[in-house]
């Protein structure tokens, strides 16, 4: 109760309090949708890179081509026709208050986009030659240290040590080139396991050349492809369902570096794509390895995913597979409006064994895949359709059709119909989905923003689904929904209150131990946020939340809550800032919380909390000698975890006795980037 009493009175504080403008933060929404889903922190290094590519080179809104306006990530097709239709009437644009008399560019989106855009009227271009390149570019270092003074566990090869190094280099977000390496807890850098080469056991490399003569981006190394909605081609990040309009509508850049330390996912090889007039030519080839769990046979029978490397099992899994892969697109342009016709085949090194479980009867069963897939983006008015029809290579089908619409200043509207075929496979399908995968799905999925007034705006959004075949977990074809709303109230510049409240419906077998097929119950989860977020005397800002959690199912029915206080400070030249969290929380595992939590450069870090216990943390960026940082954060969470909790993983259901969780509760890591 005391703690609740305080909580309460901060929030009086804050809703009185008077200094700068609050904004809504979408990227901590990304973050714990994404986590919410597979349980496993994204890496969203690529999206970071662009914005931070983007910063440093300011697209030219008044001469910049569809294709380039596309790449800001706020910006729909909508949007971007009626700013060139706008600069082709009138001229050049000179302010950011000229976006205002665009139609589509409401508030939120002028005030996201200004960071990433310039009005320079100069058309000059810069051709490229090797002592502009040396002498123009800017160089990134970054290195991160983390698991300091923890013990090392005696059945890995390495220590309890985690190391990663990025570098990076960029010339006018042209030619950028750079390099990813990582170090995981248990893994070993210079000690030889197995006989093997000692060193970092990731490593990531790739060089760029985008928008240079009819090239439009040439990749060597590393890389992720991102076409259509993603039934067949979309490697790498993808929020899904969201609650904001500016992801409502699947942005395709094409071909991406990858950046990130997540070592499964991304193609290794070359890809380019030329454009000629109004046709785009992509055509790539990967080569990339795979962890693989094989059987005496040397068939695959599951791919792993993590990573991680620290013992004989693992290291002998480690790049066990290889897969091939390449393809095409063509692409037909006008306007902001596009065509295109995708094409991706491969194999494997390894043949794929057959599974026994029900619900992996349709899975790949051959060494070679493939996929041909036709997708739109059509302009009409203030309305946008978009879709893909997709295929496999044994002629099973998926599809997925979108309408945007954008009545009038403030106001969109998104329906989405998908239908994927329980025997359709993908390898690279990412889209829209509960699961994320276009396969053994059908859906119907709406959402609306509507800004009712400079200080109100209601956000929502509903999906229902149903699964035609088979499951993890679910052993019958069946059907659920989610919901979520939320009421954004604007009292002032300097505070912003948020009521969230999500609705979830969810099949999950009953917790029968059977060799057998179980039944399905639907579990239905309630989730009710209050966040506060307020500007305290120009370099404090405060954010509080109290979140509660209902799950309602056959065994009965369990309620978590969460007290969590935010408080953040910066000087007023930004050289120095700190951000620190107290956070009180009581809830079973499967009613878990999911909590953003500032972080490291290119580090991604949502905690899931269940149990009984507290979460703090500080985090601290320092900017000296104008170009350089340095950041630490300081982590402790400690918590208690009923015997009668288990924790269920996709792997195995584990029971967590009634201990603490850790011996060494506190974390500590630190980050170096170093700017030439």
């Amino acid at each position: 109760m005391h703690t609740l009493v305080i909580f309460i009175a901060l929030m009086l504080i804050m809703t009185v309090s008077n200094a700068q403008n609050v904004v809504i933060n979408e990227a901590e929404y990304e973050q714990e949708e994404l986590k919410s889903r597979n349980e496993i922190d994204p890496d969203l290094s690529d999206r970071d890179e662009l914005l931070e590519r983007l910063a440093k080179n300011p697209i030219p809104v008044n001469f910049a081509e569809p294709d380039q306006l596309s790449a800001i990530p706020w910006l729909n097709d909508l949007q971007i026709k009626n700013l060139i239709l706008y600069r082709n009437q009138f001229g050049y644009i000179l302010t950011p208050y000229e976006l205002q008399l665009i139609e589509g560019f409401d508030r939120e989106t002028i005030e996201s986009v200004i960071p990433y855009i310039s009005f320079t009227t100069d058309k000059n271009k810069q051709s490229i030659t090797a002592r502009k390149f040396f002498k123009e570019g800017h160089e990134d270092v970054l290195i991160r240290p983390s698991g300091v003074g923890k013990p090392k566990d005696s059945s890995y090869f390495g220590s309890s040590f985690k190391l990663l190094i990025k570098y990076k280099y960029d010339w006018q977000g042209r030619v950028t080139t750079g390099f990813t390496f990582e170090k995981d807890p248990g893994e070993t850098l210079f000690k030889k396991p197995l006989e093997r080469i000692p060193g970092f056991d990731f490593a990531s490399v790739y060089g760029m050349i985008s928008n240079t003569g009819i090239v439009k981006r040439l990749i060597i190394g590393d890389y992720h492809l991102r076409f259509g909605q993603g039934l067949a081609l979309w490697s790498g990040y993808n929020i899904g369902r969201t609650i904001f309009a500016s992801g409502y509508l699947r942005k395709a850049p094409g071909i991406v570096q990858n950046s990130s330390a997540i070592e499964s996912g991304f193609m290794r090889g070359v890809a380019s794509t030329l454009c000629f007039k109004r046709f785009n030519i992509t055509g790539f080839l990967s080569i990339s390895p795979w962890d693989g769990r094989l059987d005496t046979l040397k068939r695959i029978t599951g791919f792993v995913t993590d990573g991680l490397h620290r013992d004989s099992v693992e290291w002998l899994r480690r790049h066990n597979t290889v897969q091939t892969t390449y393809g095409g697109r063509i692409a037909l342009k006008h306007d902001v409006s596009e065509v295109g016709i995708n094409f991706v085949d491969g194999f494997y090194s390894n043949a794929l064994a057959a599974s026994s479980v029900a619900y992996r009867r349709y899975d790949l069963k051959r060494t070679r895949f493939g996929n041909l897939s036709l997708d739109h983006r059509i302009v009409l008015g203030r309305v946008l359709l978009s879709g893909e029809v997709a295929a496999s290579r044994m002629g099973y089908w998926a599809l997925i059709q979108n309408i945007l619409f954008q009545p009038v200043y403030g106001y969109s509207f998104y329906f989405s119909v998908r239908d994927y075929s329980p025997v359709y496979r993908a390898p690279y399908g990412n889209c829209l989905g509960e699961s994320g995968l276009p396969q053994n799905e059908k859906g119907l999925f709406a959402a609306a923003t509507m800004m009712l007034s400079s200080k109100v705006t209601i956000r929502t959004y509903a999906d229902f689904y149903h699964y035609p075949w088979l499951k993890y977990r679910i052993d019958a074809p069946s059907s659920g929904y989610e919901q979520q709303l939320q009421l954004e109230w604007k009292a002032s510049p300097y505070n912003l209150l948020i009521l969230r409240i999500g609705n979830k419906d969810r099949p999950l077998n009953l917790p029968v131990d059977s060799n057998i097929l179980n039944k399905v119950e639907n579990q239905h989860r309630l989730n009710i946020r209050l966040d506060l977020k307020s500007q305290i005397f120009k370099q404090i800002t405060l954010q509080s939340r109290l979140e509660l959690n209902r799950l309602s199912k056959t065994a009965g029915t369990s309620t978590g809550y969460l007290l969590l206080q935010d408080l953040a400070w910066k000087d007023k030249v930004e050289k120095l800032s700190f951000s620190a969290r107290l956070a009180y929380y009581s809830s079973s595992y499967d009613n878990r919380f999911y909590t953003y939590e500032h972080d490291h450069l290119f580090s991604f870090t949502t905690p899931m909390l269940y149990g009984r216990g507290i979460r703090m943390y500080l985090f601290g960026h320092l900017r000296f000698m104008k170009k350089q940082s340095m950041s630490f954060k300081i982590g402790y969470n400690k918590k208690n975890i009923a015997s009668t909790d288990t924790v269920t993983t996709t792997e195995a259901s584990v029971a967590n006795s009634s201990t603490s969780n850790s011996l060494n509760p506190l974390e500590f890591s630190v980050q170096f980037v170093f700017k030439i």
